[in-house]
């Protein structure tokens, strides 16, 4: 987090740090989304054949 507050990362880049932090435990990983902004969504598959499943929602930039 110090790295996002600093600049040197941005959200995506949280979210993929999050990701692999928490790989194998998809609530962790969705339980991120409380903190995430307005637009973005983490989605984590809890299939144990697919652990590392994980999709991302980003807002749509016009």
């Amino acid at each position: 987090m110090k790295d996002f507050k600093s600049l040197i990362i941005d959200t995506p880049g949280v979210i993929q740090r999050v990701s692999m932090l928490f790989h194998g435990n998809p609530y962790l990983i969705e339980g991120f989304n409380t903190f995430l902004p307005p637009g973005y969504h983490i989605n984590a598959s809890a299939d144990p054949r697919d652990p590392s499943l994980v999709t991302v929602t980003t807002p749509l930039v016009l």
